[in-house]
């Protein structure tokens, strides 16, 4: 029997043999029961601990399943922020990529209205060009004709004249 089997009540229940020069019954009753009352304080304060030790077992797996949820938020927090992080990069690599597509019609569509404007402004200075030198071959015919005319008019006018002193004379002469 070890001395942890050994209970407080069994200690107070013992009894020994009596021999004619052993012990004083008392004094080992009395060391009995003291001995049972320390054997019982400790056990209580072992059940106590016990106690203690249960509940301090306990706090800890809480703590423990606590700091695994934590760990395991911490985890999922990196993970949605990594996630975020690369959405968001990939957004605005987008919207840069669309401001860039935009900026490059934009770009087109200036310039494509540039040239249909450069375009019809050729076509009307071509045109202008053809009226002027259109214009320029109608003045030099009709300068021409208006000389001729002039010329042929002042023909006319001398012969006329030629001829009113012709029938001028004639008249003073006749």
């Amino acid at each position: 029997m070890s001395l942890e089997d050994i209970t407080p009540l069994q200690i107070r229940n013992k009894t020994f043999s009596k021999s004619f020069y052993g012990y004083k019954v008392n004094e080992v009753f009395e060391y009995l029961s003291q001995l049972a009352d320390i054997i019982e304080k400790n056990n209580q304060e072992i059940e106590l601990l016990k106690i203690k030790i249960n509940d301090t077992e306990n706090k800890l797996q809480e703590l423990e399943g606590k700091n695994k949820l934590i760990e395991r938020a911490l985890i999922m927090a990196e993970s949605i922020k990594d996630k975020m992080i690369k959405n968001a990069e990939k957004e605005a690599s987008n919207i840069i990529e669309k401001a860039r597509l935009e900026g490059e019609d934009i770009v087109n569509k200036a310039i494509s209205t540039a040239n249909k404007k450069i375009a019809k402004s050729k076509n009307y200075l071509q045109l202008l060009e053809h009226d002027y030198v259109n214009l320029k071959e109608r003045k030099k015919v009709f300068i021409s004709q208006f000389s001729a005319k002039i010329s042929a008019l002042l023909e006319l006018l001398k012969e006329d004249s030629k001829s009113n002193n012709c029938t001028e004379k004639k008249w003073h002469t006749e």
